[in-house]
């Protein structure tokens, strides 16, 4: 994995080909978006 930044209650990180953006929600890490990284 490869964390990209964290800034407050968002994560940005890398995993499987993809860039996961996760937002904390009531303390729990929530991921409300996927892409996949170009080629």
């Amino acid at each position: 994995m490869v964390i990209r930044s964290k800034a407050g209650s968002t994560f940005v990180y890398e995993l499987n080909g993809c860039r996961l953006t996760d937002h904390l929600v009531n303390g729990t890490w929530v991921t409300v978006k996927v892409e996949p990284l170009p080629a």
